[in-house]
């Protein structure tokens, strides 16, 4: 088993396509990685929290098929995505990992950096 780590926004379904004989290409399997990092959610005794990341649990051949998608290597190169052997507590991992996309939602820490920005100029 292996465990990915995300600090994506989204969770994003990878699919994987099959080339038939004709030469068209077919989607057989779509593999989902989890989402939801800086996403407010409930939790089950009514509070609130904001996780800084997710793990999602996949197959050796799902990684195998996951590790052909060009978006998902462009996902681990803009450090959004992390792969290990361990189920480790996420907060261990997203501490090296970017954390935040450019879709996740605004705070107020950063609607005052980028004033700031602004100002600059």
């Amino acid at each position: 088993m292996n465990y990915i780590y995300s600090t994506l926004t989204s969770a994003n379904v990878y699919p994987v396509y099959k080339r038939e004989d004709s030469g068209v290409s077919t989607a057989v399997k779509n593999i989902k990685i989890n989402g939801g990092c800086n996403v407010i959610k409930k939790t089950e005794s009514g509070g609130l929290h904001t996780p800084r990341g997710v793990v999602t649990p996949v197959s050796d051949e799902d990684l195998a098929l996951l590790m052909q998608d060009k978006i998902f290597n462009l996902h681990i190169k803009n450090g959004f995505i992390s792969i290990d052997k361990k189920n480790l507590p996420i907060s261990k991992v997203v501490d090296d990992m970017e954390a935040r996309d450019s879709s996740a939602p605004l705070t107020e820490e950063i609607i005052e950096k980028e004033k700031k920005k602004k100002e600059k100029k």
